[in-house]
């Protein structure tokens, strides 16, 4: 079962943030330990995120306007059941963004659960990198 509840997390999203502000690692564990946390949380239910990308990860500062408080992972407008022999692409729905997305959803293969940490870890990846990247649809 999925509670929805409404936390206000609007000072920020990961994205926004990264684009104006550089990460320190306080910060950077605070983001991947509550990003984790929420993603093992969904996996023990047997439900995929499918849609982890920087803008689904939203902030709230700290005191200090130019740190990270609060961190949440959110839009789980895409969230799918996984059954034990899942086939969660059957219908032909393409899930993750760009250069988020897995490779085993890029190639139309049968995805789960680790198809939510691959697209986690290119955030990290992306985000917390000096490089830009390119925005692929």
């Amino acid at each position: 079962m999925i509670s929805k509840t409404h936390h206000c997390y609007h000072d920020d999203n990961l994205f926004n943030y990264c684009r104006t502000k550089s990460v320190e690692g306080r910060e950077l564990k605070t983001v991947a330990k509550t990003v984790l946390q929420a993603l093992a949380a969904l996996h023990n239910q047997g439900l995929v995120h499918t849609d982890v990308k920087p803008d689904n990860i939203f902030i709230n500062y700290s005191d200090n306007p130019k740190i990270i408080g609060e961190v949440a992972l959110g839009d789980f407008g895409d969230t799918c059941h996984v059954g034990r022999n899942p086939d969660p692409n059957e219908d032909g729905h393409i899930i993750g963004a760009g250069i988020f997305r897995s490779p085993e959803a890029m190639l139309n293969l049968r995805w789960g659960p680790p198809t939510d940490i691959w697209s986690f870890g290119a955030t990290i990846c992306l985000k917390f990198s000096t490089i830009d990247y390119p925005i692929i649809s």
